[in-house]
C-alpha cells in the first residue's frame, strides 16, 4: 500500500501488527531493541531512526533518553512519528529525506537505527550505498534488521498467500555488504529463532 497521506498511515499503523502472530513479532522486536539500547548505553546523544515509519521505535529511544531524530521519505510518516514522540512528552528532530543522501554531517550520531528496510527489493539493490551513508553519519554504531535466508519462513509466507515479495540474504551476502561500508558485525540475533527470517544486527564502524 502506498503511504501518501495521514489516513493511509493511520490505517497502516492500526492494521500492521494487529494479527496475533504479528503482535508476537512486534513484542519480540521491541524487547530486542530495548536490550540493544541498554547494552550499548544509548541513553543520551543523537540517534537517527531512518526510516522511522510511524515511530514504532522512535518513542522507545526517546523514552530511554536519546535525542531521537525521526527521518523518512514519507511526510505523513514523519508527522505521525512526531505526534507519538510528543504525546509521550519527549522532544526530537523530524526530517523528510532520502536515506541514500542523509542531510547530516559525518560522525554526528551516536548510532543509526534502520528497521525493516533491506528486505525490500530497491533497498537490497542499493544496500551498499545505504550502509555507507549510515556509517558516514554515525560515530560508532549502526543498528539494523534484515531477512536472513530461512526456508521455513519462506514456506510459511507461501502457505499464508502473501503477495508481497521479500528479499532474504545469506550470511555471506550480508557480511560482504557490511565489510564494504565498512562495518564490523558485533552481534546478530534472529527475532524468533528458526521460525522467522527477521534478524537484528549491531554493527560497529571500523576505525580507519
Amino acid at each position: 500500500m502506498a503511504l501518501v497521506d495521514d489516513k493511509d498511515v493511520a490505517k497502516y499503523e492500526k492494521r500492521r501488527y494487529g494479527a496475533p502472530d504479528q503482535k508476537l513479532v512486534d513484542r519480540r522486536e521491541q524487547t530486542m531493541v530495548d536490550e540493544i539500547i541498554r547494552t550499548l548505553g544509548l541513553t543520551q546523544g543523537r540517534v537517527l531512526d531512518a526510516p522511522c515509519g510511524y515511530g514504532r521505535f522512535s518513542t522507545l529511544f526517546a523514552r530511554r533518553g536519546a535525542e531521537i531524530i525521526c527521518a523518512d521519505v514519507s511526510t505523513a510518516m514523519v508527522g505521525r512519528a512526531r505526534e507519538r514522540v510528543q504525546e509521550e512528552g519527549h522532544r526530537g528532530l523530524y526530517v523528510v529525506m532520502d536515506i541514500r543522501r542523509l542531510p547530516f554531517k559525518a560522525n554526528t550520531m551516536e548510532a543509526t537505527f534502520t528497521m525493516r528496510l533491506f528486505h525490500h527489493g530497491f533497498a537490497r539493490e542499493q544496500m551498499g550505498e545505504i550502509l555507507a551513508e549510515l556509517a558516514r553519519v554515525s560515530r560508532r554504531w549502526v543498528i539494523l534488521s534484515y531477512y536472513r535466508s530461512n526456508r521455513l519462513h519462506g514456506l510459511f509466507r507461501r502457505l499464508k498467500g502473501f503477495s508481497s515479495r521479500i528479499r532474504m540474504m545469506t550470511d555471506a551476502e550480508f557480511k560482504a555488504e557490511a565489510a564494504r561500508a565498512p562495518l564490523v558485525i558485533r552481534s546478530r540475533r534472529p527475532v524468533i529463532p528458526f521460525l522467522h527470517a527477521q534478524t537484528m544486527v549491531v554493527l560497529e564502524k571500523r576505525k580507519t
